[in-house]
């Protein structure tokens, strides 16, 4: 690419934007870490949760599951946003259920795109013919995770944070911080209280979009806050 000319992506930044092939890149990272530098540096990336991809990691999810009874976990699609589809569960009869639930589902006609790959990530299409495709029974793709039990909370609530980065390069890494970010608060305080009840996600969630859609724009509006307030 010529030195003038400027792009809004990096090319294949959705290996860092959608949650499968994020944590593929961290076990990566991981484990070249120890190849080059020792265990006790691969030691210290410990910053994200256990975590395994559905359906391929399954049986090894299970065997994690196993070991430690009783803890929470979260699910999450790969390549949704705004809280679509993320629920809490501590059994495996849960998930089971979850499947039972979708089974019977009609994806929308993006989602069964993107769950056969008929538009891959870097946006071009798939070249089988559309009667191939709809012969197909589309599986959408999860993430578990094992859930923050212990958040850091500011008034007894969770929160993340949206800050703006402009990258220039990737090697060497150049970026760009712009300081007046903001940040999100759920809209109920924290609990693990609620996590037999999947339709409960307002503790878990900072998002205003798990507020019900008819909620006013004042209300919505309280659940974000500039960070210069803290």
């Amino acid at each position: 690419m010529d030195e003038h000319v400027r792009i809004s992506h990096f090319r294949n930044h959705y290996e860092l934007t959608r949650k499968n092939y994020m944590v593929k890149n961290l076990k990566r990272f991981r484990k070249q870490l120890e190849r080059e530098a020792g265990k006790l540096e691969a030691a210290k990336c410990d910053f994200f949760p256990k975590t395994f991809e559905l359906p391929s990691e399954y049986h090894l999810f299970v065997e994690e599951f196993r070991k430690n009874p009783g803890i929470t976990w979260i699910m999450k699609p790969v390549a949704r946003s705004q809280g679509k589809g993320i629920f809490l569960f501590r059994r495996l009869k849960d998930i089971m259920d979850w499947r039972k639930g979708t089974a019977g589902k009609k994806p929308t006609s993006l989602e069964a795109q993107q769950a056969r790959g008929a538009v891959n990530p870097s946006g071009s299409h798939d070249s089988r013919s559309s009667d191939d495709q709809k012969e197909e029974i589309p599986v959408e793709n999860y993430v578990a995770q094992r859930y923050i039990e212990n958040p850091y909370l500011i008034g007894g609530r969770k929160f993340d944070l949206r800050v703006y980065v402009l990258v220039m390069s990737y090697i060497p890494l150049r970026a760009w911080l712009y300081r007046d970010g903001f940040a999100r608060f759920s809209n109920t305080r924290f609990t693990l209280n609620s996590i037999d009840d999947q339709c409960i996600l307002g503790p878990h969630l900072p998002s205003p979009f798990v507020l019900r859609p008819s909620c006013p724009l004042a209300v919505l509006r309280e659940h974000v806050h500039s960070t210069d307030t803290f």
